[in-house]
């Protein structure tokens, strides 16, 4: 079995990993980069739109792998595609690839993509899934390669790990991981019963360098919250990505132990009822506990799912938790109401805000977009405070990074999805670190 790392060896996000044996070939995650590919200093701001696939392919958005491209005559096609998580990062590519390459990811991981779809444009549809189940081996097609997945604790829902067998070898590739979020538990299963005989270790090291960075875990950061709700005593705007759906949990048990009413929009609620699962706070007649959980019908998105008839059970399900902005307004402190950016005049609609805060429960960077920065600078003008603090990662802190290491016991490490690759060599012996297109024997 060889190994091609065609980009993540050098920075964070545009994961792509090609496994070759024989005349096969599979690929891991298919990410769109966050950094531009001619200087990986500067982030990505190229608008893709109308973009051909050679177009791409020559900017080096695409990576040079052969069969995988549609519209470009390259060779025979890829065999498949391994999907770890439903993070653009990892799947954003999936629009460019051919047509009949089968995409082997959970069933959680295609809920969410599906239901983002029509949110997220253009959208990524997959054509012929098929599911991987936690430690459920699964031969990949005609191909000798056998994946096993590893469901992980991440802030994407449905992240899988994934061990590869073909040709005697066996690679473990984590995808993004963390050991102190609500499923905490799977890390410390994988922890306490690894996979054996790893040959090579493809291991995210998102954290490292970040000197910032902390393991507190959902729960911890629910109290924090619940301090925060009783410390404002006007209106608090939540700005939170609607795939997390750890932190949306982890707000509406902090709303519900404080008396507060968690506020969704559409798009949020749309993601979690299409996780289908009974545990998580989700529009529809089996959530038995619907004074903690509303629903804000903000323009944008109601008329984005409008125009979507897939949509119509969303709404359906939606309208019995529906609020308006004149009951929010009635009595501002009580409510929690998830932010963005884009609907911020349909909350200036609330009224007066009272003693406010805006909770930036994602990862601080972001802050310094200069979208964010408007944003920021319209909400001071009302006299919003803004908190930063209460977030924690979706990435695995340096203490459990070493800790998955010492399990799996790799005979050689490689990092990925890094950009401290060097700090790897503190945490284990054999380190090989490669370079983006080069070729290797697992």
């Amino acid at each position: 079995m060889n190994l091609i790392i065609h980009r993540g060896t050098q920075e964070i996000g545009g994961t792509l990993i090609e496994l070759l044996s024989g005349k096969s070939r599979i690929i891991l995650d298919a990410g769109l980069p966050l950094m531009d590919p001619g200087d990986k200093t500067k982030k990505l701001t190229l608008n893709l739109r109308g973009k051909t696939t050679k177009q791409l392919r020559d900017l080096g958005i695409l990576p040079a792998v052969r069969g995988l491209w549609a519209g470009l005559d390259d060779g025979p096609s890829v065999d498949a595609v391994l999907l770890s998580h439903p993070h653009q990062d990892h799947y954003g590519l999936l629009r460019y690839i051919r047509s009949g390459i089968p995409i082997y990811l959970s069933a959680d991981t295609l809920r969410i993509l599906n239901r983002s779809n029509v949110f997220i444009k253009p959208g990524v549809q997959v054509r012929d899934a098929q599911f991987l189940n936690h430690r459920k081996p699964k031969r990949v097609g005609e191909t000798p390669f056998t994946v096993t997945p590893y469901t992980m604790d991440h802030s994407a829902y449905g992240a899988m790990a994934f061990l590869i067998e073909a040709d005697g070898k066996r690679l473990f590739y984590t995808g993004d991981f963390r050991g102190h979020g609500r499923k905490a538990a799977l890390f410390e299963e994988l922890c306490a019963e690894p996979p054996r005989r790893i040959d090579r270790l493809l291991i995210e090291g998102t954290t490292l360098g970040s000197d910032s960075h902390d393991d507190k875990t959902e729960g911890q950061l629910e109290n924090e919250l619940i301090k925060a709700f009783r410390q404002y005593s006007g209106l608090k705007l939540v700005s939170v990505s609607g795939q997390n759906i750890d932190r949306l949990v982890t707000l509406y048990r902090a709303c519900k132990r404080s008396g507060r009413v968690l506020v969704i929009d559409l798009y949020t609620a749309a993601i979690l009822e299409g996780t289908k699962r009974s545990s998580i706070p989700h529009p529809g007649p089996d959530w038995r506990d619907a004074k903690h959980l509303r629903i804000l019908f903000t323009k944008k998105y109601e008329q984005i799912l409008q125009k979507n008839p897939s949509y119509d059970e969303v709404l359906d399900l939606s309208e019995p938790f529906r609020i308006t902005q004149d009951e929010i307004g009635r009595d501002p402190g009580r409510h929690v109401v998830i932010f963005r950016d884009s609907c911020l005049d349909e909350y200036t609609a609330i009224g007066d805000w009272g003693k406010a805060a805006l909770i930036y429960s994602q990862w601080k960077g972001y802050m310094d977009e200069p979208a964010f920065q408007r944003t920021a600078a319209k909400l001071k003008t009302r006299g919003v405070d803004i908190l930063s603090h209460l977030h924690t990662s979706g990435h695995a802190s340096k203490a459990h990074i070493s800790r998955l290491i010492e399990a799996l016991a790799p005979k050689v490490l490689t990092p990925i999805h890094t950009f401290h690759a060097d700090a790897f060599k503190e945490l284990w012996p054999k380190v090989e670190l490669l370079e983006d297109g080069m070729p290797h024997e697992v």
